[in-house]
């Protein structure tokens, strides 16, 4: 229920934002946005094996948005505690 109440309030771009949440009597459901794009685990260290200039270029930009995800999340005095690749997915247009 705290995840639940957390992930509710947080609104931002480089956050996936939770939609709506319900439960049966087995399980509790979120309903977040859809990140159609796949995570970044599979993309960074599965597909891309050797980097060129502009594929670590491409990862710099990776790194900004999540360095803009990690500072709003201490604006609002959270800390993250599962930062993993796994945790770190694409939306349909490539944004992470």
């Amino acid at each position: 229920m705290n995840e639940r109440i957390l992930i509710s309030e947080l609104r931002h771009p480089s956050l996936i934002n939770m939609i709506a949440a319900f439960q049966d009597r087995e399980n509790f459901y979120l309903v977040m946005d859809l990140l159609s794009g796949g995570e970044i685990y599979i993309f960074i260290l599965e597909i891309i094996k050797i980097y060129s200039e502009e594929e670590t270029s491409i990862q710099s930009s990776f790194s900004s948005f999540i360095i803009i995800a990690v500072e709003y999340l201490q604006s609002q005095d959270i800390i993250h505690i599962d930062f993993k690749p796994e945790n770190l997915v694409f939306d349909s247009e490539g944004y992470l």
